[in-house]
């Protein structure tokens, strides 16, 4: 039986003498605290921290982010990957500006109407930015209270969440939702790791059922994770001496409204690439006009798929003038403005000089 108020005051005061120094902790700021809980959805502290501060100092406010444009914002959020978060917080800003003043609204179920923002999102600005008495269930959180619990319900169900909140209500910190909200995130995050738990560090292990049984292993659970997908893209890096050409990815797929090259996909690795993609549609019969050079595979990991992309260096005497949808000249020196996905980037910056 875990002891209410025991349980709030040890792991609080944990928090006030270990928790990290994050800037987005000095602030009830809920525009900052929106961006950063965006951010940090499937995003490591370390790797999102310069994303935050880029981001905030371009976009300092609601209004400049609504005014923004979507080719702007994807390219601030280049490299975050996930980038239907960005897509959804300009949508967002629109929605606010225009729904709200341009006031990110004090309410629970109001905050959860906005695009993007789901049950947690909504609990973080709810508690940290307006101290309203809402938990934010992140994946630590999950992992504290399955093992906290010694409970084996997966934590990836439909209705986990509702679940877990429900788990949570009993040891909640309704009159300090903000510090009990951030301190339980932060002791999964540095002690209730998911693997090798430090429980010889944590403020609350008399009261951790896994610990009791030693099933902190084990714990939390998911259901079976699906194989990913394997997909084979070919890509046609096609430039002269001042222009490459893009292409927009208007499709629902991933990368959605960023730019790569001109594609074709294949079911399979291709046994003889440059023979066989003559034969493809367009831009591959440029093949024959042109000597092109292969790159060696590069195998890109995503949540669910793996893609295996070779790119095809085509270098023609002039860009056409005519292209298709959604294709555009670019010139090269200015390749950094655009938005792109990291496997492009890293290409882009390994083969062209664009210093």
């Amino acid at each position: 039986m875990i002891e209410r108020a025991d349980f709030q005051n040890r792991l609080i005061q944990w928090y006030l003498e270990n928790g990290r120094d994050l800037p987005w902790r000095k602030t009830n700021n809920p525009y900052h605290i929106w961006i950063c809980e965006i951010i940090l959805q499937q995003t490591r502290v370390n790797q999102g921290m310069p994303y935050y501060f880029r981001f905030i100092d371009r976009f300092p406010d609601v209004a400049s982010l609504a005014r923004a444009s979507e080719d702007e914002v994807l390219a601030y959020w280049q490299g975050l990957g996930y980038y239907s978060r960005a897509r959804n917080l300009l949508l967002a800003a629109r929605q606010i500006q225009k729904d709200y003043g341009g006031t990110i609204p004090a309410d629970y179920n109001q905050l959860l109407k906005i695009k993007g923002v789901g049950k947690y999102t909504a609990g973080a600005i709810a508690s940290m930015a307006f101290n309203l008495p809402y938990p934010a269930i992140d994946g630590n959180v999950f992992r504290v209270l399955s093992r906290l619990f010694n409970d084996s319900t997966p934590i990836d169900g439909s209705n986990a969440y509702k679940y877990f909140e429900k788990l949570l209500q009993p040891i909640f910190d309704p009159d300090r939702p903000s510090l009990f909200n951030q301190a339980i995130i932060e002791l999964g995050a540095l002690v209730c790791l998911p693997l090798n738990p430090n429980c010889d560090s944590c403020p609350v292990s008399n009261y951790c059922q896994a610990h009791k049984h030693a099933t902190q292993s084990l714990l939390p659970v998911k259901q079976k994770a699906l194989q990913p997908k394997k997909r084979y893209f070919y890509y046609f890096v096609l430039h002269d001496n001042e222009y490459i050409i893009l292409r927009k990815r208007t499709d629902n797929d991933i990368w959605k409204m960023l730019y790569d090259f001109p594609l074709l996909e294949y079911p399979e690795k291709l046994d003889e690439p440059l023979e066989q993609l003559k034969q493809a549609e367009w831009p591959a019969p440029l093949l024959l006009s042109y000597a092109a050079e292969l790159s060696h595979p590069v195998r890109h990991l995503l949540t669910h798929q793996q893609l295996y992309i070779w790119f095809v260096r085509v270098h023609v005497d002039q860009i056409p003038s005519m292209l298709p949808p959604n294709h555009v000249k670019v010139p090269i020196k200015k390749l950094s403005e655009w938005p792109i996905p990291k496997v492009i980037d890293n290409y882009l910056k390994k083969e062209f000089d664009l210093s």
